[in-house]
């Protein structure tokens, strides 16, 4: 193909040329000549006019002219323009500008119609297509070589043009791109219009490249070029519409709006498509593209995705299923099919009772298997979680829904009351079944569940073991004070505060001397718990109720007195009562009033903490009613020798001077 220049342009005459020039017949041996205004002359005749006459199909004047090799007849206009004017599109036939086919003037004559000016201004362009019959033009025109005037097209119900030449039904567009050399690196069947108009073949409204469409530049919509796994070579969009190469046709979904189809032969689905045509990232191995807003019908570039934490509805972190590569277990207990083409979410088989779990059956290389979805989230999710320390078959729903498999509702131990802080440990003698809690909880490790009622029998809760002959009990107060306050020995006896043998909590049972028992029942009518409970309370203690609360009971209530009296023999002596000790210890616990150490915590439970009169007795004479309340403090014995170190006889640092002088002196020793 050669595309015209300026200087050739076939639509311009020699405007030096006058009326009378004269040029000579190419191709009768010089025998005849014509003139610019349109004459024939017989040279061998003097320069004689030959005479013509007029056409019968009105295509102009023709004359006949003699060589060696016989006559032709030619028409006058094709004579003057061959003489004056170049042809190089080879156009068979000059046109006569103003319509007149008997006004065969030079300036009248012209090999083609005259160029079209484009919208732009520019001047429209030919190129010559020497196997074809036709030449094309930048503004989307065929002009026929035969005639030199613009061909017929066929418009189509869609307004795209084609011209059928020798038969051959082309399109419009693409005879138009092919002979300007529109580059078409992937070999698009069709060229596309940039403005949606099929009825618009200017070469500047035509291309090969998708991302040059207007409605794509307008959209912000990006093209890439695809080869798929079948062999169909396609342009796939942003915005999941897809182009295929063999025929430029945009094609749509089918179905249910999860596939395209190509020429009846191979199915993709559109997400799938997008995502391999602008590589979206993969890093789990995910079959098929998953859909961020959950609609199957938005193939958009930035609704798809391969993380399924990032699709609406099940925004967690997802982690291999141990032993089952083709599963991901979510946070919140939902599992996700890595190759699954349809639905790749779901959740296990719901419990049909409170006790039941939910359960998952999973394919894998080693076939079919079953397991339960709170022991594989678990297990894929032990660091949130927490470790199974005491070996549990199970773990515990925190909220007690057995629907909730979320992991953060997942624990290897019971979950504590709200608001309370519960340690647990080993059951003795039943380490590998059961575990007991600082709450006096009781926990069966191969069942997951808690004892919730225990048998109530002599003033303790037990709980079975065993069955048959075997069958033994267990009291949970003696349990909680083994695992969490280490002072058992065969001389004490466990008591509870609340006189209730039900409230195991660590904080509620205290162990003790068996010859304390009265103080403690003193200790608790004190506290405001009723005598009938409390003696309700001591009747499994083989009669310990009965010998306390018999005569002379009166003294259990009477006023508690301390003080220095003057003896004949002896002088003056200091006055103690053990039980406003012991109430004081019972009532305040063994921690430091002062610096907070907890004295058996140091030295062992072996040692207790010294009772520090607030009021000293030496500041008595007489006896004095004491409340272990609000006159004693039990304290250790460093703040206890400290308290006692205030210069003069009798005097002594109160607390809070003494809780003052240990800031100071902390603070000093850190600057």
């Amino acid at each position: 193909m050669v595309c015209s220049d300026a200087s050739n342009n076939a639509f311009e005459g020699p405007d030096t040329l006058g009326a009378n020039a004269i040029r000579e017949v190419a191709g009768f041996g010089g025998r005849y000549s014509v003139t610019a205004n349109g004459d024939v002359l017989d040279n061998k005749h003097g320069s004689r006019k030959v005479s013509g006459w007029q056409s019968r199909k009105t295509e102009g004047r023709r004359v006949s002219l003699y060589a060696n090799d016989g006559m032709s007849r030619r028409l006058v206009a094709d004579l003057v323009a061959e003489a004056f004017l170049d042809n190089p599109f080879g156009i068979a036939h000059a046109l006569h500008k103003d319509g007149d086919v008997l006004n065969d003037s030079l300036g009248n004559l012209a090999w083609g119609v005259e160029p079209l000016v484009g919208e732009d201004g520019s001047e429209e362009e030919w190129v010559n297509d020497p196997s074809f019959d036709y030449i094309v033009t930048n503004l989307g025109r065929i002009i026929g070589k035969d005639h030199g005037k613009p061909a017929a097209l066929i418009v189509h119900g869609n307004g795209a043009k084609s011209y059928n030449g020798f038969g051959v039904n082309r399109m419009l567009g693409d005879i138009v791109a092919e002979a300007f050399g529109l580059p078409n690196p992937h070999g698009l069947a069709h060229a596309l219009f940039k403005n949606g108009n099929r009825g618009d073949c200017r070469l500047a409204n035509l291309t090969y490249d998708p991302n040059e469409l207007a409605e794509s530049v307008k959209a912000g919509e990006v093209w890439r070029f695809l080869v798929t796994s079948t062999g169909d070579e396609l342009f796939v969009s942003s915005l999941g519409r897809t182009i295929a190469t063999e025929n430029a046709r945009f094609y749509k979904c089918y179905v249910n709006e999860t596939r395209y189809m190509f020429n009846n032969r191979h199915c993709h689905r559109a997400a799938d498509l997008v995502a391999e045509a602008f590589g979206l990232p993969n890093p789990l191995g995910v079959a098929h593209a998953l859909f961020r807003d959950g609609n199957p019908s938005n193939f958009c570039l930035e609704n798809l995705t391969f993380d399924p934490s990032e699709v609406r509805g099940h925004e967690c972190e997802w982690r291999p299923v141990p032993g089952f590569e083709a599963y991901l277990v979510g946070a919140d207990g939902k599992f996700f099919k890595i190759d699954a083409e349809g639905r790749p979410f779901s959740a296990g088989r719901a419990p049909s009772s409170r006790r039941a779990r939910f359960t998952k059956v999973l394919y894998g290389p080693g076939g079919e298997a079953v397991a339960t979805v709170p022991d594989l989230v678990a297990h894929a999710f032990a660091d949130v979680v927490g470790e199974n320390r005491f070996g549990a078959a199970r773990p515990w729903h925190l909220d007690g829904d057995p629907h909730n498999c979320e992991a953060s509702n997942l624990s290897w131990v019971p979950a504590s009351p709200e608001g309370r802080n519960e340690q647990w440990a080993p059951f003795p003698g039943h380490e590998n079944s059961h575990i007991v809690s600082s709450l006096g909880r009781v926990a069966n490790l191969q069942s997951g569940l808690l004892v919730e009622e225990p048998l109530l029998a002599c003033g303790k809760a037990w709980v079975p073991f065993g069955s048959g002959a075997r069958r033994e009990l267990r009291a949970i107060e003696e349990a909680v004070a083994a695992r969490f306050s280490g002072r058992m020995s065969d001389n004490r006896v466990i008591v509870h505060l609340d006189c209730n043998p039900l409230n195991n909590e660590i904080g509620n049972i205290r162990v003790i001397k068996r010859g304390d028992l009265g103080n403690f029942a003193a200790d608790a009518v004190r506290r405001g718990i009723s005598p009938d409970v409390v003696a309700s309370y001591f009747k499994g203690e083989g009669g310990a109720a009965e010998r306390m609360f018999d005569e002379g009971g009166p003294a259990l209530y009477g006023p508690l007195l301390e003080g220095r009296v003057r003896t004949a023999d002896a002088g003056t002596i200091s006055v103690r009562s053990k039980m406003a000790k012991d109430l004081c210890l019972a009532i305040k616990g063994t921690t430091c009033a002062i610096c907070g150490d907890d004295v058996t915590k140091i030295y062992g439970p072996g040692v207790r903490p010294v009772v520090h009169h607030i009021r000293p007795l030496s500041e008595s004479s007489g006896m004095r009613e004491v409340d272990p309340v609000r006159d004693l403090i039990p304290v250790c014995p460093n703040c206890h020798a400290a308290l006692h170190s205030k210069p003069g006889h009798r005097e002594c640092y109160t607390p809070a001077e003494l809780r003052v002088m240990i800031a100071a002196q902390k603070k000093a020793t850190a600057a």
